[in-house]
């Protein structure tokens, strides 16, 4: 079991977020990166696509695939090999994310923030070209 503060999450109920993101909504995700650009979700919480707050990628946990290697055995590959970052902290804002761009795939973890001011400055300090507001579905650049 792993405790944070006076919770118990188990290893299994985590195991099962996992296998239940894998089974019910890869398809989706694989699906909505393709047709749409891009997608998020949260292997937690089971939000999808969030319509509010922005988000901002955590810094060296990007994937780019071009897209025509771009598969469901990529995807669920990196879901593996990032999903202590996706699962880890006290907090359940982080999300798996891809956006489509010029013939690349960008898989990445990032955090959802509820606050632009916050976003950007996050934004800013790892390094990040810009944020995603989730609300208007547009792209926010972090210039200084």
């Amino acid at each position: 079991m792993w405790r944070f503060g006076t919770k118990r999450i188990s290893i299994k109920l985590l195991n099962y977020s996992l296998l239940k993101f894998t089974t019910m909504n890869l398809q989706q995700f694989y699906n909505d990166t393709l047709t749409n650009n891009g997608a998020s979700f949260n292997i937690l919480t089971g939000e999808y696509n969030p319509n509010n707050g922005y988000m901002v990628a955590i810094a060296e946990h990007e994937l780019k695939i071009p897209l025509n290697k771009f598969n469901q055995k990529v995807l669920s590959d990196y879901i593996k090999s990032k999903s202590d970052i996706l699962i880890s902290g006290i907090t359940t804002n982080k999300f798996i994310g891809s956006w489509v761009y010029d013939g690349i795939v960008y898989l990445d973890c990032s955090i959802k923030f509820e606050s632009e001011v916050d976003a950007i400055k996050t934004g800013i300090e790892s390094g990040q070209l810009a944020i995603w507001d989730n609300s208007q579905k547009r792209l926010i650049p972090c210039n200084e």
